[in-house]
């Protein structure tokens, strides 16, 4: 116990016990800023662990939209609608009766219908084909075609659906 009290009144000593003591403090001090630093971190890994969950899910949700939209637009590329049927049905029962009716008629289908192939192709790859969405509404050009028909047509539309 004197060999404590001496040491203690050593100037050394005194200063060497403050030094450790502010260092232990020092020590404390920063383990606790340690584990609030920790926990900050892991609140932030956990919100932005949710974001990147969520931005995933609604990133497949997507990409499942794009897929079933290309689909979609695959299959009314290939698969004609009703309208276009029955348009290409009244277009071949007209070109029977005419070439019934009309004595030269198969000659000058053939030539305009090579002509007309001709301008199809052009205007499947070109400033045409553009310009015919736009000035061309199918929509109001098959319903004035069906005012203009009639029973006869109406008569064709029956047998074809039987």
């Amino acid at each position: 116990m004197e060999m404590i009290l001496f040491a203690l009144q050593d100037p050394f000593v005194k200063g060497l016990s403050v030094g450790l003591c502010v260092a232990l403090l020092l020590f404390v001090f920063g383990l606790i800023e340690r584990r609030q630093l920790k926990g900050h971190i892991l609140s932030h890994m956990k919100i932005y662990g949710e974001g990147e969950k969520r931005l995933l899910s609604d990133l497949d949700e997507l990409k499942e939209q794009v897929f079933k939209l290309k689909n979609r637009v695959m299959e009314y590329k290939v698969k004609p609608g009703r309208t276009e049927m029955r348009e290409l049905y009244l277009l071949y029962k007209s070109i029977s009766l005419l070439n019934q009716r009309v004595p030269g008629f198969a000659p000058a289908w053939e030539l305009v219908r090579v002509e007309i192939e001709k301008q199809m192709e052009d205007a499947d790859s070109g400033l045409i084909s553009q310009s015919m969405k736009i000035v061309l509404p199918h929509s109001s050009w098959v319903k004035r075609m069906d005012s203009r028909l009639g029973e006869p047509a109406q008569q064709e539309k029956r047998d074809l659906k039987s």
